[in-house]
């Protein structure tokens, strides 16, 4: 985007991302805020939203219908939603119930118990970092998208990309037989 010459501006509810941003790409405006409340920072509209990881983190649909509308006052009518997300289908929820993952604390009980929560613990380097995330289905995201005003314009399921398998081998592997992530573009009905 730096490149494009497009401005850009960042928002996250931790301080603690915001700081390094700020630090990393000076040019850019960066606000730190909930996303229930983004809107009433902002008078200007945007062409693209990009909203990364962030749907799971909510416990109710109406939260995520919250952020959706608070999304769409600030979209530009012919503007871009872009919803990045883990893929329902093979979540941390449904790899504890599936695989037995021994990082994941839930109920696992099916695929369609939505809102289920599940809380992760990944180790990184000398760090274990802690998710609080909840698990809900692909339909419930679609019809929430649909109920706040938007359609579906494209949906990729993400399947790893064959030409870089060379550089972890035993990620691709693994990868190559179901979806991790989703990327959604929606635009206003």
């Amino acid at each position: 985007l730096i490149d494009k010459g497009y401005t850009y501006t960042g928002v996250d509810i931790s301080s603690d991302l915001i700081a390094p941003a700020k630090e990393r790409f000076p040019a850019g405006s960066f606000h730190t805020s909930d996303a229930t409340t983004v809107s009433s920072l902002f008078k200007q509209k945007f062409d693209l939203i990009l909203c990364a990881l962030l749907l799971n983190v909510f416990d109710i649909l109406e939260t995520i219908k919250v952020v959706l509308n608070k999304t769409k006052a600030l979209l530009e009518p012919t503007g871009q939603f872009v919803v990045c997300n883990v893929h329902p289908c093979f979540d941390p929820y449904m790899q504890k119930g599936l695989l037995g993952r021994n990082d994941v604390e839930t109920h696992f009980d099916t695929y369609f118990s939505s809102p289920t929560r599940f809380i992760v613990h990944k180790q990184i380097g000398d760090t274990t970092f802690t998710f609080d995330d909840y698990h809900f289905t692909f339909s419930d995201f679609i019809n929430t998208a649909s109920e706040t005003g938007f359609y579906i314009e494209k949906i990729d399921e993400c399947p790893p990309d064959p030409t870089q398998r060379h550089l972890d081998l035993e990620y691709y592997e693994k990868k190559k037989y179901f979806p991790t992530f989703y990327v959604m573009n929606l635009k206003l009905k």
